[in-house]
């Protein structure tokens, strides 16, 4: 902490002055940035939730997208609770973090005065801004902090938040409930834990997200280009794994800080520098030892790499780094120092020497790359991927390849169409060897019947959800995100293993794009998880519910849902055959849907609607129930649906890719479809 110090003026570290003076003198050097449309989006949304009385909220936005000037924005209009003051504390987990945080608040509130709360930086309880270690409020200090005296309380990185030393802090502000008097509002990239700890305790909702391909779609980051590696000397199925899921530190330096895989590292950073003009390389070690391995690699070949570790002085990892910006250092080594609250945007190059099982790390370590800076078109990441890496997140598997497979310069949009193909040519050997389950219903009752037999306790789990969710066909349901457009879809997929058959669940973000858009496709898509058991997925999907209470869904369909509903049966009535060259008239027509309509709820009809968004099953098995016998469906019928999806996925995927950031190789068609 002592080195940390001297990073800071004197007068600082002498004194409890206020940070208002330090950054008043700096003040000239820093423009008031504007905010972004985003950015703006963002804080109307969180004032929005708070105004309708949620008190823990969550913000889902990309490495790169301005969290913290987001917040620092958002203080000054956030209004305590009666009786409560005006004070605001910003919890953070790092020196860096800190400093950044502070920075900003004073830069978007010149009046306010800020603190920091940090090993010797001690809060006199004065300012209007505290910006604290967890780590420092861990001890006596959390003590001295009057919870009447606070408004808001905000979480930097929040993906940390359900540890027991947050929830010791949000206790202490009786902020650990609900009701909390106190307004609690988190951010991060990554709102999932490896662990598996939920985060539902500690927020009830996610008010806003931005993805990172959706912020280079808009040019708000850069994209990147991806190469693989295989490290032939590492053999992953040897390497031990922790409570927290991912590799042990210790078991993964023996296997990876080897001579013969620091030699590849280099090789492999020597012919990509040439190749694609590298200047600005950042990678990522296991640990120390392994920083200090590879730093003396590369210096024995001339190469001036430099290091930073946790051990490393304030004072020279700050001499270190602007170096490093300045592009006086072209390789700059490390080993957790820099996945979070790192702002160094000319990285042009990743080289992961760190493999690992945990995607939020993984796309924690891809982001810092993706900041947008005039010297790159795209940020190039090399991942080193080891053997027999059974669980191994690895560049591929976001894209929903194999761990070990082989990808050159490609993007993700690119990997998640090779993905795509790969999972076409696997479905294509299974049907020519009989290996595909295939079930056909003779109408809706069997349809619903063979849906509830299935799966029975899964089904009670979807069923006593807090949130609505609406079943699109046999193996997949949907609900709605609030009016956004938006939609959660869950997917269950089957398959075999030894002879029985299991099945799996993903959950996928949909987006509906608007009709005059240009690619002329109907959804964007964002595997949000994957492989993961039901009850876990349901515990993820925090978002705002579709509904409120049961009450309204008994209620008599409103005429625009009966409208709606009709032109939809009638059109499709329109294309269907009838048996025996039986032919409805249209008035015949009219009166079987209305009859048929007569017995909907306004919640049924919702439903209804919600599923023909996605297919025109659930509409046809409605008409198979109102025309009994007389019309014609052929047993392919939703088969032939399904694989018509599936056929329109694949020309959308080829002619526009989408890049959902994570998607394993066994679902990508399945998930995407239908």
């Amino acid at each position: 902490m002592l080195g940390y110090m001297r990073c800071l003026p004197s007068f600082i570290c002498r004194t409890n002055r206020p940070l208002s003076r330090y950054f008043s003198l700096v003040l000239a050097r820093f423009q008031k940035l504007a905010l972004r449309d985003y950015q703006e989006q963002c804080i109307d949304d969180c004032l929005g939730a708070l105004g309708t009385g949620k008190r823990r909220i969550a913000v889902s936005l990309a490495t790169g997208g301005g969290k913290t000037v987001i917040f620092s924005h958002l203080i000054s209009q956030v209004v305590p609770s009666k009786g409560y003051g005006h004070k605001t504390l910003v919890l953070v987990h790092r020196k860096e973090l800190a400093v950044q945080a502070a920075k900003h608040c004073q830069l978007s509130i010149p009046d306010s005065k800020v603190e920091i709360d940090m090993g010797a930086l001690k809060s006199t309880h004065t300012a209007d801004i505290t910006v604290a270690s967890v780590w420092t409020l861990k001890n006596d200090r959390l003590a001295l902090y009057n919870p009447r005296d606070y408004k808001m309380i905000i979480i930097d990185e929040c993906h940390h938040a359900s540890s027991k030393s947050y929830e010791r802090i949000l206790s202490h502000f009786q902020a650990n409930l609900s009701n909390s008097p106190v307004a609690v509002v988190g951010f991060s990239a990554t709102i999932e834990r490896n662990d598996g700890m939920s985060l539902q305790g500690v927020f009830d909702e996610i008010v806003f997200r931005r993805d990172v391909m959706e912020m280079i779609d808009n040019n708000w980051l850069c994209d990147a280009k991806f190469t693989t590696v295989t490290n032939a000397a590492a053999d992953m199925s040897q390497v031990k794994v922790g409570k927290s899921k991912d590799y042990l530190i210790s078991s993964l330096a023996k296997h990876m800080n080897t001579d013969a895989t620091n030699e590849l590292i280099l090789k492999t950073y020597m012919h990509l520098a040439v190749k694609n003009r590298l200047r600005s390389t950042l990678i990522f070690c296991v640990d120390v030892a392994h920083v200090q391995s590879l730093f003396h690699t590369f210096q024995s070949k001339g190469i001036n790499a430099q290091y930073v570790t946790g051990k490393t002085k304030s004072q020279y990892r700050g001499e270190i780094v602007q170096d490093f910006k300045a592009g006086k250092i072209p390789v700059l080594l490390n080993c957790g120092v820099f996945t979070e609250g790192t702002d160094i945007p000319n990285i042009d190059s990743i080289f992961l020497a760190r493999p690992t099982k945990s995607k939020p790390l993984l796309l924690q370590i891809i982001g810092r790359g993706l900041r947008l800076h005039e010297g790159k078109s795209f940020c190039h990441v090399v991942d080193f991927v080891g053997v027999n890496g059974n669980g191994l997140i690895s560049v591929p598997t976001l894209a929903g390849l194999d761990p070990s497979a082989s990808v050159t310069d490609m993007t993700m949009a690119e990997m998640v169409e090779l993905a795509v193909m790969e999972r076409e040519k696997t479905e294509l050997a299974a049907l020519a060897l009989n290996k595909v389950k295939m079930e056909t219903f003779e109408g809706f009752a069997s349809f619903m019947l063979a849906a509830n037999k299935n799966n029975s306790s899964d089904e009670e789990l979807i069923r006593q959800s807090r949130n609505h969710w609406v079943r699109v066909n046999l193996d997949s349901w949907v609900r709605s995100i609030g009016k956004t457009g938006r939609y959660f879809r869950l997917q269950r997929e089957d398959f075999k293993v030894d002879g029985a058959w299991k099945n799996r669940y993903y959950l996928t973000e949909v987006r509906e794009i608007p009709r005059h858009a240009p690619t002329g496709a109907k959804f964007h898509y964002r595997m949000v998880l994957f492989d993961k058991p039901l009850d876990e997925i349901l515990k993820h999907e925090m978002g705002a519910s579709s509904f409120f209470g049961m009450q309204w869904r008994q209620r008599a369909p409103t005429p625009k849902q009966i409208t709606s509903i009709e032109m939809r049966l009638k059109k499709i009535v329109s294309r269907l055959k009838f048996e025996g060259g039986y032919s409805p008239t249209q008035e015949e027509v009219n009166t079987a849907i209305s009859d048929e309509m007569s017995t909907l709820t306004m919640g049924a009809a919702s439903d209804l609607l919600t599923a023909s968004i996605f297919t025109s099953s659930r509409l046809k098995w409605f008409l198979k129930r109102t025309f009994g016998d007389k019309l014609h469906f052929p047993p392919s019928t939703f088969l032939s649906l399904k694989a018509q999806l599936q056929e329109e996925k694949r020309r959308y995927l080829k002619a526009h890719p989408i890049a959902a950031e994570t998607a394993p190789k066994s679902s990508i068609s399945s998930t995407l479809s239908g």
